[in-house]
């Protein structure tokens, strides 16, 4: 007598919603979608100047994080002395 067992995998639906458009928040947005989480983004839409020679300082650890995991930032930094 053979007994047959079926696994099934049920996809769950998920919708996840992101409040601003920041880097953290876009951060967090890339991850989910990589691990195929539906993501909406919801923004302000105002007309901001930003300074085109804004710096953000970041840790080695989220440096090393973003070029495997989101996107390859390594042309677009530069190391302190």
């Amino acid at each position: 007598m053979y007994h047959l067992i079926f696994v099934v995998k049920i996809k769950n639906i998920m919708t996840v919603c992101i409040l601003g458009n920041g880097l953290a928040a876009l951060t967090l947005a890339k991850a989910l979608v990589s691990m195929n989480i539906d993501v909406e983004l919801l923004t302000q839409n105002k007309n901001l100047s930003l300074s085109k020679t804004r710096t953000l300082g970041i840790s080695k650890s989220n440096f090393d994080y973003f070029n495997k995991n989101i996107i390859n930032i390594e042309k677009l930094a530069w190391k302190l002395k």
